[in-house]
């Protein structure tokens, strides 16, 4: 008579973090939680922040020069909205906008954001992603640096994304959904290490 085993494993991710990608835990409403370990990635980094909050909602942000980052929709008609109270029917991580990447007419748009200066850190909430996507990081001269799956979520959550690698320098990012799809991004940040004292 055989004797059988049975082992039973629970596997339980949360706060997921794997190379140089957190991503955090999905919620509905109020405030997106960063990871507790990308927080700790970045602590010593100079962040600057977009909330998208101080535009006007239905102002168009693609191929403008936000400072820091010039943001642009590919295909390009497909357009960057800010919305208020709700984006690609997600609420807002800080009230009351986010910036609506619009689904295309033939296909997936992608979402591609061009740095001014290089950056060690980009981070940013994911807003009604329904679809998977793979999410690309780009030094100098378009040389990538990463390539991350980022996978579907639920209706109107929002998540945590964050890339930190203090050894890259970072000049491009792109966002590839892999099928049409209407989804949104608020609080997003850049961040340059910090300089040690002298």
């Amino acid at each position: 008579m055989r004797k059988f085993k049975w082992i039973i494993a629970l596997v339980v991710f949360v706060d997921v973090a794997w190379g140089d990608i957190w991503i955090g835990n999905a919620n509905l409403t109020g405030p997106v939680p960063r990871p507790k370990s990308y927080q700790e990635a970045v602590k010593f980094f100079n962040l600057d922040k977009l909330n998208f909050d101080n535009f006007q909602s239905g102002s168009m942000l693609n191929h403008m020069n936000l400072g820091k980052m010039i943001m642009y929709a590919s295909p390009g008609y497909a357009g960057l909205t800010v919305r208020h109270n709700t984006a690609a029917g997600a609420e807002p991580a800080s009230w009351p906008g986010a910036l609506e990447v619009d689904e295309a007419i033939s296909g997936p748009t992608d979402l591609k954001i061009t740095m001014n200066q290089p950056v060690q850190s980009i981070g940013f909430v994911m807003m009604g992603l329904d679809v998977r996507g793979y999410l690309k990081i780009y030094g100098d001269g378009d040389v990538l640096l990463g390539d991350y799956s980022i996978s579907s979520a639920l209706p109107g959550e929002r998540r945590w994304i964050g890339v930190v690698n203090s050894d890259w320098d970072i000049w491009k990012v792109h966002f590839e959904p892999i099928a049409a799809d209407c989804y949104a991004i608020d609080d997003l940040e850049l961040g340059v290490v910090t300089p040690e004292p002298a």
